[in-house]
C-alpha cells in the first residue's frame, strides 16, 4: 500500500473522529427535557425527540470511539511503519461504521411513527445477568400487548406484576413506560 493511501484513511479517520465528537456533544447539548406529568402531545413529541437524540448521541459516541481508535492505528502504523496496523486501522473503522448504523437504525421508527401511548399491564418481570468484562444486569418489564422494555433497577424495583402503566410506542417499538399511578393521560 502506498503511503498517499496510508494517509487517506488516517485523514478519513481524523475527520470522522472530529465530526462524530462535535455530533455527539451537539446532540447532547440539544436533548428536550420532559416536564409534567400528563403524557399530552407536547409531552410525546419532547420524549419522541428524546429517543431519537439518544440513540444518534450513542451512535456518533461508537463512531467517535472507533474512528479515534482507527486514527491512532494509522498514526502508529505511520511512526512505527507496521503493516498490521492499517489492517487494524481498517476494521476499527468498518466497527465504527457498523456500531453507528445499528444504534442509528433504533432511532428510525421513532423519526417516522407518531408516538401512541397504550394502557398495559405488567405480566412478568425479568432481570438478566451478563457477565465477561463488564459485568451487569438488565432488568426487563413484559406488558400485556406482549411488548418488553429495559428500564432501571429502580423502575424494575417498584413495579409489581399486575401494575398499569401507559406504555409509549412508536409503530411497534416501545420507547418509554409510565406508571399510571403517577401519570396521566389528557
Amino acid at each position: 500500500m502506498e503511503s498517499r493511501d496510508k494517509d487517506i484513511f488516517l485523514t478519513v479517520s481524523v475527520i470522522a473522529t472530529v465530526i462524530s465528537l462535535v455530533a455527539f456533544l451537539l446532540f447532547k447539548a440539544l436533548v428536550p427535557t420532559l416536564v409534567g406529568t400528563t403524557l399530552d402531545e407536547q409531552f410525546l413529541s419532547s420524549l419522541r425527540t428524546l429517543h431519537i437524540f439518544s440513540k444518534l448521541s450513542t451512535g456518533f459516541l461508537y463512531m467517535f470511539l472507533f474512528s479515534a481508535g482507527a486514527a491512532l492505528a494509522f498514526f502508529i502504523r505511520r511512526l512505527l511503519d507496521n503493516a498490521k496496523m492499517v489492517i487494524a486501522g481498517i476494521l476499527l473503522l468498518l466497527m465504527a461504521l457498523v456500531t453507528s448504523f445499528i444504534s442509528f437504525s433504533h432511532a428510525v421508527p421513532a423519526m417516522f411513527n407518531k408516538p401512541v401511548v397504550k394502557t398495559v399491564t405488567v405480566v412478568n418481570k425479568d432481570a438478566e445477568y451478563r457477565g465477561g468484562k463488564v459485568k451487569r444486569t438488565h432488568y426487563f418489564l413484559y406488558f400485556s400487548n406482549y411488548s418488553d422494555l429495559s428500564v432501571s433497577k429502580d423502575k424494575y424495583d417498584a413495579t409489581k406484576i399486575g401494575d398499569e402503566y401507559y406504555l409509549v410506542m412508536c409503530g411497534s417499538n416501545p420507547i418509554s413506560s409510565y406508571s399510571s399511578s403517577e401519570y396521566r393521560l389528557p
